[in-house]
């Protein structure tokens, strides 16, 4: 069985570190930190990977200050690291009650839908941080895969489009827009867009793999791409089809 390999995007928005200064290197480990000095010191163990000890510190600065929206979203997305939805889920919504305008929470809630495959609820939060940040591409992006899960091709395309009018140099986008074309049986405009990808990232060994899938549609030869996708890692379709 040819192979179709699905990439999605599950990047999580952090905010960064507050502009009001918090001292965190070098403490004594006796001394209380301010709810921001415990909140950039989680920030450095979350973009270190430590998630307990960001939580930890995420924690600190929640009791310390209970509407710190920062602390809520960046302890949801550690929870999230962990894999534990249910309270990311919790965390991000607590952001959004502090703040119903916090275009990144509903974001990162909406990507914990789309984890747990609750795709209308995330289309749902998708569709609320657009209408408070228009411009963002990772929420047009998601929100076009999400549709696509549902069916809804069309608004996938739509999404998608948009995605790459943002930014029109991310070959995941483009290579996910050709999986909606395959869907469709639209095999030349998938194509098209796993060349795209290609160009932008020559050792996409998916966007390949795809791409020769999409020939064979076509009955155009597709071996090249195989070829050039096993020298990648990808050799299912090459060692299947083509020895």
């Amino acid at each position: 069985m040819k192979k179709l390999i699905i990439l999605f995007s599950f990047v999580f928005y952090l905010f960064g570190c507050s502009s009001e200064q918090g001292k965190f290197e070098n403490e004594n480990p006796n001394e209380e930190l301010s709810a921001v000095g415990y909140y950039n010191r989680g920030l450095g163990h979350h973009k270190s990977g430590n998630y307990k000890n960001a939580l930890d510190d995420y924690s600190r600065a929640i009791k310390i200050n209970p509407k710190y929206t920062r602390a809520y979203n960046n302890r949801g997305s550690a929870y999230s690291d962990l894999g534990k939805y249910k309270l990311a889920i919790d965390d991000f919504s607590r952001a959004i009650k502090i703040n119903p305008d916090h275009a990144m929470a509903y974001y990162n809630r909406g990507l914990e839908y789309k984890n747990l495959g609750k795709y209308q609820l995330a289309i749902d939060d998708f569709t609320r941080a657009i209408k408070i940040n228009p411009d963002d591409e990772e929420t047009y992006y998601n929100r076009g895969v999400t549709y696509r899960n549902i069916g809804k091709h069309q608004l996938a395309i739509d999404d998608i489009n948009n995605a790459i009018r943002i930014n029109p140099n991310n070959a995941i986008t483009y290579y996910n827009r050709g999986i909606v074309f395959n869907d469709l049986g639209n095999y030349q405009n998938a194509i098209n867009d796993y060349t795209k990808a290609i160009r932008i990232n020559p050792n996409f060994a998916e966007a390949y793999s795809s791409r020769g899938l999409a020939k064979e549609k076509l009955r155009k030869y597709y071996c090249d791409d195989y070829r050039k996708a096993c020298d990648l890692g990808e050799c299912d379709n090459y060692n299947d089809f083509c020895k």
